[in-house]
């Protein structure tokens, strides 16, 4: 270790327990090209200083996302972690690597299948922007805010009817059955296990 990283490193482990928010963005490690991976990870400082230790001598890119300053254990455990790795893939933000989901680019938009809804507000439970709250009678869910809308899919996962989903301006529709194959659902069990739909 460089002497001049020695008081960083050393307040950083003394605060360890405290958020302490380290810079976002794309970082490169060594010279990476496009068959480089992509390692994602928070921007909870300690995590960021040791990861960049770790891999001197690798070309690499890696994408320090906000964890508002949490360790990525921490961060996944709250919730965190799906919004950071859904947001990254639907925007399609890396620089060589296509996005899994999105692969032609636009923003994501959530959409409500009123037919499909029965009114029992698990996304109002879980929404962390108050996107969508219960509206009528009997009350069912409506998307009240949609510019406030992270792409967290937080909702989309819940919904035990896969009433919601996400649309680009293309007309592309991402199905919540894609949403729920490629991210972990870190909010816990879905109520009612949803086979066989397709908005």
């Amino acid at each position: 270790m460089r002497m001049r990283d020695l008081l960083p490193y050393v307040r950083d482990t003394a605060l360890r327990l405290l958020p302490h928010r380290a810079p976002t963005g794309l970082v490169r490690i060594g010279d990476p090209g496009p068959e480089s991976p992509v390692l994602l990870t928070g921007n909870f400082t300690l995590t960021v200083r040791r990861l960049r230790r770790v891999l001197e001598g690798t070309d690499a890119w890696l994408l320090v996302a906000n964890s508002h300053g949490i360790n990525v254990w921490c961060a996944a455990g709250g919730g965190h972690l799906t919004q950071l790795v859904l947001s990254v893939d639907l925007a399609g933000t890396t620089p060589d690597h296509p996005s899994t989901v999105n692969t032609r680019g636009g923003t994501p938009r959530i959409c409500l299948d009123p037919d499909r809804c029965t009114g029992a507000a698990d996304c109002v439970q879980v929404c962390p922007a108050e996107v969508l709250r219960l509206s009528g009678s009997p009350p069912l869910a409506v998307i009240a805010d949609e510019a406030a809308c992270i792409a967290c899919a937080a909702c989309i996962v819940q919904c035990p009817e896969d009433a919601l989903f996400f649309t680009y301006p293309d007309g592309r529709i991402v199905e919540p059955a894609t949403v729920r194959s490629t991210r972990l659902n870190l909010l816990g069990d879905r109520s009612i296990e949803v086979t066989g739909h397709s908005v």
